[in-house]
């Protein structure tokens, strides 16, 4: 949840810790997938209460959420989820972040 407070965005969380966990133990990468999606809820919850009291850091660039937005965007690899699911995953992720000029 303290990561969360700093990116403030659900998708890029399920990444963010998904990607950690593929570096630590590349098979069971799914559980983290399905265990962000069970508190997905709390997670918008949260993320919503961090930008309504103006927590929003003023250097857009600099922004943990921006950086991992990027990254998301530029990487290409397989995710154990349905492509179609990550394939709108990205596109909302280049929608809200304004990375359309990003390939992968």
């Amino acid at each position: 949840m303290i990561m969360h407070k700093l990116i403030l965005d659900v998708n890029l969380t399920k990444r963010f810790f998904a990607e950690i966990w593929h570096l630590v133990n590349p098979p069971q990468e799914r559980v983290i997938w399905d265990l962000c999606d069970q508190v997905q809820d709390s997670l918008t919850i949260i993320a919503d209460s961090q930008k309504q009291a103006g927590e929003d850091r003023i250097v857009k660039s600099l922004q943990l959420n921006y950086i991992i937005a990027e990254l998301v965007v530029k990487n290409n690899r397989k995710l154990p989820i349905k492509k179609n699911v990550a394939d709108a995953m990205i596109e909302q992720v280049k929608n809200t972040y304004n990375l359309h000029h990003l390939v992968a």
